[in-house]
């Protein structure tokens, strides 16, 4: 059996788990990323959607953007709209493959080592480091660190192994790129037609093509056959069969998201967007926490477990009231019926509503969720 020691394993090379040891390795810290596909980028089912203030706050290349995003029409059950638009950019939409493998190459240039192909089946302590053992190569592994980071999005099954759990909830995203006509803005469904609640997508990647997605709690893919069949987009899809993704997508926090000598970082431990799935920003704020909790952990390892439950409370204090915020505006949305949905995209055009629409924030929505809580519940109980 063949064996690794590093300071730093990261499970999960993703844009979190890269952004992370890219962290470290700048510290002088020996980091090995173990990824369970051939490359970075393989298999990623993600809108592609990115906010500015990623590549801002982040200083990441560029050269990922394939659009700006400048506007979103929402579409009501009954089809009545609200077009969201600024004077400027809302967001970016990125080549997502291209977008990580930037990311990566940070981590690469500062010599983090990447392990792929290796699926990572059980996790294990010895000598006061932690151990990760892969079968999935035709010798088995153990790679050991002293410390471990799970980053590999959510559903590995690995943050249960560590005795963390799993968030308190579960939805599931199904998307498709396809070829579709008249798809020049990001298009947001919502009601009880398209995605019970939740809601669905069509987001433009140039040219023709589009990707095209929704979020349900149960039978995403049957939804989303039902949504290509719906007569806003029947006439416009130019496919009749479809190569449908589909990924399991975390409600809520983590119950605990580190132990004496691991933490977990990004949609692994609830760190996401929960209006609207989105995880990379979340992701990589935290990666940032995590590395220097993980910087300090090591230097000061008797102490190692201190420092990494700092990371837990820096992260909950700068997240989780977005995260709980958001589960509670999807919990008003699902008891609203499509009538009242309809009602709510027309209030979206009237001038008494300007106010609020200012408060959007493509990262942060707690501000105009807690400010439009009034009207949600004017239309929960009538009108």
């Amino acid at each position: 059996m063949g064996s690794s020691l590093y300071d730093v394993i990261i499970v999960g090379a993703g844009p979190v788990g890269c952004y992370t040891g890219y962290l470290l390795a700048k510290k002088g810290i020996k980091v090995g990323i173990i990824e369970e596909h051939h490359a970075v980028g393989e298999d990623v089912n993600c809108s592609g959607i990115v906010s500015i203030e990623t590549f801002d706050k982040f200083e990441f290349d560029r050269s990922s953007i394939i659009g700006d995003i400048y506007t979103v029409k929402l579409v009501s059950p009954s089809g009545k709209t609200f077009r969201y638009t600024t004077d400027g950019c809302i967001a970016y939409v990125v080549d997502r493959p291209r977008f990580d493998l930037a990311i990566a190459s940070l981590a690469m240039n500062e010599g983090v080592e990447f392990i792929f192909n290796t699926r990572t089946d059980d996790i294990g302590y010895e000598h006061g480091g932690i151990s990760f053992l892969s079968t999935s190569q035709e010798i088995p592994a153990t790679y050991t660190a002293r410390i471990g980071i799970i980053a590999t999005g959510y559903g590995s099954g690995l943050p249960k192994k560590l005795g963390c759990g799993n968030p308190p909830d579960t939805c599931f995203g199904a998307q498709v790129e396809i070829t579709m006509d008249g798809i020049n803005e990001v298009e947001v469904y919502i009601g009880n037609e398209f995605a019970p609640k939740s809601f669905a997508w069509a987001i433009p990647i140039g040219g023709s093509k589009a990707k095209v997605g929704l979020s349900v709690f149960k039978n995403p893919a049957s939804y989303l056959k039902k949504l290509l069949n719906n007569p806003y987009f029947c006439d416009r899809v130019k496919e009749t069969s479809f190569d449908i993704k589909t990924s399991a997508l975390p409600l809520g926090v983590i119950p605990k998201s580190h132990t004496h000598n691991a933490i977990i970082i990004g949609e692994a431990a609830g760190q996401l967007k929960t209006t609207t799935h989105g995880g990379v920003f979340y992701g990589l704020l935290c990666a940032e926490i995590g590395a220097e909790a993980v910087g300090k952990a090591l230097a000061d390892f008797d102490r190692c477990a201190y420092h990494l439950e700092r990371y837990e409370d820096s992260w909950h204090k700068l997240l989780e009231e977005e995260i709980n915020t958001g589960i509670y505006l999807r919990q008003l949305l699902a008891k609203l019926g499509d009538d009242q949905i309809d009602f709510l995209v027309e209030l979206g055009n009237k001038k008494e509503l300007a106010h609020l629409i200012r408060k959007f924030k493509f990262d942060w929505h707690s501000d105009i969720i807690q400010s439009s809580n009034n009207l949600f519940r004017v239309l929960r109980f009538g009108r």
